[in-house]
């Protein structure tokens, strides 16, 4: 197995030249989204934009306002979460129009800068092949680092991945290593089937290198609690 400390760092470079050769046009201007925040006035407003404000504000129902305390707080702050939460907008077109440019755009911004929704979201996006074409080595890519981070379902997608080798060939022992961590990390119903589905195809020697596995690559994300 290829170190872990390697293997992300190899990861963190392949991420950001993909994400480099991928990034959309911006689809406002900085000094329209600037005379927006110099502007901006709400009762929950307290000088300081953010993810938070934005969803206060969207729960009240005040959606323009919403979202340009995402587009404030992502300019201001470089939050991820706000441009996260700007894409899914984009995407759901609730409360704006749908724009899958627009959205992919503010996705990659997200995910390059770490946040693991918007990681799992484009690895969803390039493996089903929604807002762009499909692309299983990338889609694996962002799943992996979204389950650098813990997120659960990446992990599951990973295992699922990793048994179909749909983006690096077949490695079933490495699946169950994912199921495993998704089953622990909070994503255990579809992964308990997944691991009793796999584990009839596994010797016991297997299991135990899967498992083996799983707490070596648990100990690589080092944000939750150890599998014992």
């Amino acid at each position: 197995m290829i170190d872990m400390s390697r293997r992300l760092a190899i990861l963190q470079v392949a991420l950001t030249l993909f994400a480099a050769m991928q990034m959309p046009a911006t689809a406002a201007s900085a000094t329209e989204i600037e005379d927006e925040c110099a502007t901006f006035s709400d009762v929950d407003f307290d000088g300081s934009f953010s993810e938070a404000l934005g969803e206060r504000l969207y729960h009240r129902g005040f959606y323009p306002e919403a979202m340009t305390a995402w587009h404030c707080a992502f300019l201001e702050e470089a939050d991820s979460g706000a441009a996260y939460r700007m894409a899914v907008e984009y995407i759901d077109a609730k409360v704006v129009e749908y724009d899958s440019a627009r959205a992919l755009e503010l996705l990659t911004a997200s995910a390059v800068r770490g946040e693991a929704r918007a990681q799992f979201e484009l690895g969803a996006i390039y493996e089903d092949g929604t807002l762009d074409e499909t692309d299983p080595v990338r889609a694996m890519l962002w799943y992996m680092a979204a389950a650098q981070q813990g997120h659960a379902a990446a992990e599951y997608s990973l295992g699922r991945i990793h048994e179909t080798g749909s983006a690096a060939g077949s490695d079933k022992l490495l699946a169950y290593s994912y199921y495993e961590l998704a089953d622990r990390h909070g994503f255990p119903l579809v992964a308990k089937e997944a691991k009793e589905r796999l584990g009839v195809e596994l010797s016991d020697r297997d299991m135990e290198v899967a498992l083996v596995t799983a707490r070596r690559l648990d100990i690589s994300q080092g944000n939750n609690p150890p599998l014992r």
